[in-house]
This record gives structure tokens, sequence and C-alpha cells, in this order.
């Protein structure tokens, strides 16, 4: 049986090359790895593409996004926005509490790049879900300590940073009309953790950044080359205070463009991106004397694809697009 052959990866059957086996896949429109099941126990598969697609192909799986065409990416594999400029995206929704939040993510409409689970993805930063959200917190019965003398009983505690005081919050010594979200209670004379803690950091909102042109030469200084080492760069705690975490909201209307031009790539974000007409992309490719999908990813992949050539010509050319 097909089942037993490809959990034990048996080399008695042969498998059609990944890259031919997503190609035919991704034909059949699958939304979800529930259609795919249904599709694998109707019988139209071809006895030479698995069942178990992600054991056979163990070293080029790149998850069930990948292999339907559906573009969703694994949560391991995502990479999400700074935590600022994600959570300025979360309050732009207006949503009252964290009900709201959970329905929204079902909705379909969350970006990719928002985490559904923020309190896991930036546990370092998290506070709570009002803080998330950026609605008030419940008037709590019987008042909260006026917002100097809180302020002044957590400056005794000598907490250094976010991770503390969440950690105090947590540990069920905080007198209870000391609120675990100051910001949303005391949100009139809210100057940021920094004021709030003693430490002198100033909150991101009220920082002064240097200009656009200055701060991206400081950037494109640094010779990063993705998004990904941008966000490891702002971790590491050698990011100048000002340069901002979040260059997008920043600097929005006021000289952004993407992170490519951010990073000094050259890279252009493929909703940016202008593609060369079918018949000229497809000649091109033709010239290049490719005979295989596998061929294909080899080349997209070797730095000597010119960027008007889209590496998943499907997508682009839509009902131009017949076969590899």
């Amino acid at each position: 049986m097909e089942e037993g052959i490809d959990m034990t990866k048996s080399r008695t059957k042969r498998w059609r090359d990944f890259e031919e086996a997503r190609e035919y896949v991704r034909g059949l429109k699958p939304k979800n790895s529930k259609e795919w099941r249904e599709y694998c126990r109707s019988g139209q598969k071809p006895d030479d593409i698995p069942s178990n697609p992600q054991k056979t192909y163990a070293a080029e799986w790149q998850g069930w996004g990948d292999w339907f065409g559906t573009g969703n990416v694994a949560n391991y594999n995502r990479v999400y926005r700074p935590f600022e400029e994600a959570r300025a995206f979360a309050r732009s929704l207006k949503l009252k509490g964290e009900p709201e939040w959970r329905k929204y993510c079902r909705s379909g409409e969350k970006p990719d790049d928002i985490p559904a689970n923020p309190q896991t993805v930036y546990k370092d930063e998290w506070i709570g879900m009002s803080d998330w959200l950026g609605y008030d917190s419940r008037y709590r019965r019987g008042g909260w300590r006026p917002f100097e003398e809180a302020r002044a009983f957590v400056r005794s505690l000598n907490l250094e940073s976010r991770r503390a005081w969440n950690e105090y919050c947590a540990s069920g010594q905080k007198p209870d009309d000391i609120p675990a979200d100051p910001h949303a209670v005391y949100k009139d004379e809210w100057l940021g953790l920094g004021d709030w803690l003693g430490t002198g950091t100033v909150a991101t909102q009220n920082r002064q950044y240097k200009s656009y042109e200055k701060a991206r030469s400081f950037v494109r200084s640094l010779g990063l080359n993705s998004q990904k080492e941008w966000f490891e760069y702002c971790r590491s705690g050698l990011k100048p205070d000002d340069i901002p975490t979040a260059p997008r909201s920043a600097y929005e209307g006021r000289g952004w463009i993407d992170m490519g031009d951010w990073l000094g790539t050259g890279y252009v974000h493929t909703t940016r991106r202008e593609y060369r007409p079918f018949e000229e992309a497809r000649a091109f490719v033709r010239s290049l004397g490719i005979k295989s999908a596998r061929e294909w990813r080899e080349y997209c992949t070797s730095g000597n694809k010119p960027d008007d050539i889209p590496a998943d010509p499907r997508r682009v050319y839509g009902n131009k697009w017949k076969r590899r």
C-alpha cells in the first residue's frame, strides 16, 4: 500500500521529482491539508505522488503552503513585524477585547506577519491584551492609586526592564491597586515604561529619530542583507535609540519606500516589481535551455535570474500560464 511505502520511505517505489510533484499538486488548487487528505482518499491521486510528501521529500519540504501554492508560511518559518509595528497595526483595528481579537484572527483578514498569539512571539515586550489592542482596562472597584504614588512605589522596586516588570506582576507580590497595564489606567499621565520604572528609557512614540536619509545611510553601512538580519540586529542591543526598529511606521510619508531601499540591497518587493510581458519572459527562459523544474529552481536561486523574470511565473501570468 502506498501509505505504508510512504511512511517507511521505501526505495522500491519511484516518486516523481519534488518540483514536478509539487507542480502537479498546485494545479489541483487544494486550499488546505484537509482537502489534500480527501483527495488522497478519493482514488484519483497518481501512484507516484506521495500522500505524505513532508516525509518523502524531507530535504526539500518547505511547508504545506509551499506544497499547495497558497503562499501560507508555517508558523516556525514565519518572520513577524517588530513588536511596536505589530502593536500599532493591532490597535488600528479598534478591537475592544480578547474575544474580538480571536474572532479577527479567525476571519482570514489578519496579515501573515502579525501573530495570532502575540504574547508568545513578543514575550519580552508583552504587557497584556489591553496594551496590544489599545483599549482602556476596566475600572477597578475601589480605584487605583494616584499616578504619582503608584509610580513612586514601582520605582522603589528598582526594576530595570519590561521583562522584570512582567515577572513582578506575575509574582503575586504586586498590590491590587497598582495596575499591571499602567499605560491604560494612567493614559493621560503616561510617558512610557522608562518613566514608570525610573530607568530613563524613552518611550518609542516620544523618541526623536534621525532624518530618513541619515538613518538609511547608517543602516546601509551595516551591510545587512535581509529583513531577518535587520530584526536580529534590532534585538542585539547594538541599535542606536535614534534609529527606529519599525522604520516603515517612523518614516511613512517621509521617504520610506521598502526594506530593500532601507538596507540598500537593491531588492524590490514583489508587490512593486514590474515583470516582462509573458511572451518576452518565456522567450528569455527558453533561451536558457533549462530541461526540468529542478533546473529552473536551481537557476532561480543562483543569483543569475533578472529581477523582471518571476521565479513563480504561474502566479504572475495567471491565465497565460500552462506549464514550465
